[in-house]
Order: structure tokens, then sequence, then C-alpha cells
């Protein structure tokens, strides 16, 4: 698709937040347009928007670039909201005319979910994983329904990819997704100790911060969120209710429920 750069009305006091959003609205976006162009989940977007984080620098220029208005016009105002993008649009166009002509080699259309893997940063870790937590985000939000077998695969492939983040960007990860954190929660240099005085007990624990992550995207939050009473009781309820065995969902397990929760000292 092209873009056409646009006039966007600038008003006084708008901050960073504010003009991303005007940008997009302007453009008539939705955030999940822009996910699609992008690689930057829905959820992020949401809290760029809102205010509640700011993008790097990267995200920020993939974001400037995809709606046509430049990051100096973002980060500061004024009266010059456009991008001189002329080079960008024809690349975007470019890689447009690629996908459709790839998915216009299969009969039955490309999967539902297969606009994303046409992304230019698709080979950074980071990027990759943001992709496909908001792929997998999408299938919950339809109960994956139809998208079981993708599901799986897709989880199974964010859990490989979460193992080449370092602790620093496991955190930010940690925090787009909304983890719970409380006073036994290690910072990035509490990690790197940890590492220092015992590699498996380091391990561990950005391991435990990976499938909390995955948490978020199979059932929408972090568990270690809710309290661990009122949760083991309603894990019984449901148990005892539909004689339900302890959950193992394509190799997803929590194993049993009585232990969820028990030591405090994981992020």
């Amino acid at each position: 698709m092209t873009k056409i750069s646009r006039d966007v009305p600038a008003h006084e006091g708008m901050t960073v937040a504010d003009r991303l959003k005007m940008a997009r609205i302007e453009a008539s976006m939705t955030r999940k347009a822009v996910f699609e162009g992008t690689g930057i989940s829905t959820s992020t977007l949401e809290k760029y928007e809102s205010g509640h984080m700011d993008p790097n620098t990267t995200r920020l220029q993939a974001i400037c670039d995809y709606l046509g208005v430049s990051v100096d016009w973002v980060l500061n105002g004024g009266d010059t909201p456009l991008a001189a993008a002329t080079e960008k649009t024809a690349e975007m166009q470019a890689t447009a005319n690629v996908a459709e002509t790839f998915s216009e080699t299969f009969a039955a259309g490309p999967p539902r979910h297969a606009a994303t893997a046409f992304q230019a940063n698709d080979n950074a870790p980071v990027d990759r994983v943001d992709r496909m937590l908001g792929e997998m985000d999408d299938m919950r939000a339809d109960v994956f329904f139809g998208f079981q077998r993708q599901a799986m695969a897709t989880a199974e492939d964010i859990r490989a990819a979460l193992k080449y983040f370092e602790p620093s960007e496991l955190l930010v990860l940690a925090d787009e997704r909304g983890l719970h954190q409380d006073e036994s929660c290690l910072d990035e240099f509490g990690i790197q100790d940890l590492f220092t005085e015992d590699l498996n007990e380091g391990q561990m624990y950005c391991g435990n911060i990976e499938e909390r992550i995955l948490d978020t995207a199979i059932l929408g939050s972090d568990l270690f969120g809710i309290e661990r009473e009122p949760l083991v009781a309603l894990a019984e309820e449901l148990r005892d209710d539909h004689d339900l065995e302890p959950p193992a969902w394509g190799g997803l397990s929590w194993g049993d429920h009585k232990d969820f929760g028990a030591n405090r000292y994981f992020w």
C-alpha cells in the first residue's frame, strides 16, 4: 500500500504520545494496520499512544516512516509534520508488491496472520518476538478457534526466540506485557549478579520471566498478578466440577496447580 505524506494538524500542548496517535488517526490507520506494517504489537502501540511507554529510536523511526511523518515533529512538534520519505515510500511499495505476488501463488490465499511475514526487521529477535506475541494476541481474541496448531507452533517459536534475549531485553518486554512486579523482582544488575553467583539460578530466573511473558499471550494476563489462594481455589473447583487434569496443552504446562506461586522469588 502506498502511503502519501499528509498535512497533520498541530495543537499547543500536545505530547509525543498525542502526536503519535494523531498521526495514525490522520492516516486513517488502525493499530492493527500499523502492527502489520511495522511488526510492533497493538498492545505496545497502545502504550506508546497513551504515554505509558516511550518508543525506542528504532521503533519510533519505523512508526513515523509508516505513517509518513517526521521523527522531529513527533518528538518536538512544530509546523512541519511531513516526512521527506520518498525513498521510504517506494521501498514500502516494493515490499507490498512482493507480498502481493507471493500471495497470488497460493490459490487458497495466505494464512490469516501471514501479512507480518514480510517485515524488514523480522530478523531481529526482539522484533520477531514482538510480532509473534501480537499474532498470539490476535488468535487468543478468537479463542484460538481454527488456529490450534498454529498457536502451539507460534508459542514454541516464541519460547525458543526468548532464549536469545539478554536480561535487559527480557525486562523491557516483561514491562511491555504488563508482568506483575513486587519487591522480590530483580533488576538488570541483580540478574547479572545472579548469573555471576550461579549460572543455573540466573538461567532459571530468566526462564520464569520467559514463561510468564508467554502466559500473557496464551491466557491474556500474568498469573502472578493474581493472588495465589483464589487462583488455587478456582483451579480446584474447576478440577472437581469438570474432572480436569493438570493443564497441559501442546507441551505448555504449569504442572500441579498447588505448586503455583509457592516461590515468589521468581520475577
